[in-house]
């Protein structure tokens, strides 16, 4: 791994609509991803880690904008990049796995041709034969059981699993150097999910691909990632190696998202930790720390002001980072801090 990060995301914003109807969805994000690196990011719905990913590779919604902060890649400026330079990247480079495959996969288009498609768009010099074998290749390596009979088929022929797999394959088959994954276990059953995460880290391992893994599942970044990202209401609230963050969280929204999930050995708890309400309207932030709504801290300590008045910090950088007023003092002995 060389010393400069393959991915480098500062102070990241972006906005929806214009004048009193301004809306920031993605306000300030801050991180990175080194070679052959696993990242994930986490947090709960509508905590702006699925339009973070679309606005690496310049595919926002329609009204979406990037206002604010830098995106390189490789030591390429992408935000500044001319879109005919991201369309060269997307897909050769940089991949997408989206989180619907059978809503991304063309309906009326068999399998096979969409991995030739792209093929033929991103390898040129292959012939029509050369391309047909790295589809199966690809089919293969995305561990699909019978690739020639996925090849021929049509999206709706496959099952959820399968479909995944080919999204993944057609994600893969140019051997990209980062691979961004949005929640691509979802709606699949317990067994196809766990294939699904090994198979991202043997294609890690084989390939060398880097991988940003989002999910809200904090569970699954625990079995695959090095490092992960917290999200929440369109923040960084703490990032670093995972063993350092999940073992030892000092935000009090990562230690609640852990205290959500049921244990997989020991005495399981009288009950699992809940967090109430929602994240907040990305069209109304509050001022302050945004979680200090739902935050049992901050009611502990007597609400102090602070968190109602300042963001308590910034992401950047790859260090162990955490935006709190008051982060778990205890907790940051145990992470050795």
């Amino acid at each position: 791994m060389t010393d400069q990060p393959l991915l480098s995301v500062r102070d990241l914003a972006v906005e929806f609509g214009h004048g009193a109807g301004v809306s920031r969805p993605v306000d300030g994000v801050g991180f990175e991803v080194g070679e052959r690196e696993i990242v994930g990011i986490v947090g709960e719905s509508g905590c702006g880690k699925s339009l973070t990913l679309l606005a690496l590779l310049g595919l926002l919604p329609s009204g979406g904008r990037v206002v604010d902060g830098s995106i390189t890649f490789a030591g390429r400026d992408l935000r500044g990049a001319d879109p005919s330079v991201l369309r060269s990247l997307r897909g050769r480079q940089v991949a997408l796995i989206p989180s619907d495959a059978g809503a991304a996969l063309n309906p009326v288009a068999r399998v096979g041709k969409q991995l030739r498609l792209s093929l033929r768009t991103h390898r040129p010099e292959l012939n029509s034969q050369q391309r047909r074998g790295r589809a199966l290749d690809a089919l293969r390596r995305a561990r699909l059981p019978r690739p020639e009979q996925a090849l021929a088929a049509y999206p709706h022929e496959l099952s959820g699993g399968m479909q995944q797999r080919s999204a993944i394959a057609l994600g893969l088959q140019n051997e990209p150097m980062l691979l961004l994954a949005d929640e691509p276990t979802t709606a699949l059953d317990v067994s196809i999910q766990a294939e699904i995460l090994r198979l991202l880290v043997q294609l890690r391992d084989e390939l060398g691909t880097a991988i940003v893994f989002v999910t809200h599942d904090i569970s699954t970044v625990r079995e695959i990632c090095d490092r992960v990202v917290v999200m929440y209401a369109g923040q960084v609230v703490e990032q670093g190696g995972v063993d350092e963050v999940l073992t030892a969280p000092r935000h009090p929204y990562t230690a609640a998202l852990l205290g959500s999930i049921p244990p997989l050995g020991g005495v399981p708890p009288e009950q699992l930790e809940t967090v109430p309400g929602m994240p907040p309207d990305p069209a109304a932030w509050p001022q302050g720390c945004r979680f200090h709504a739902r935050c049992r801290r901050f009611a502990e300590l007597g609400e102090p002001e602070q968190c109602t008045t300042a963001w308590p910090g910034s992401a950047e950088g790859r260090a162990l980072h955490v935006a709190c007023h008051f982060p778990s003092e205890a907790d940051r002995v145990g992470a050795g801090r």
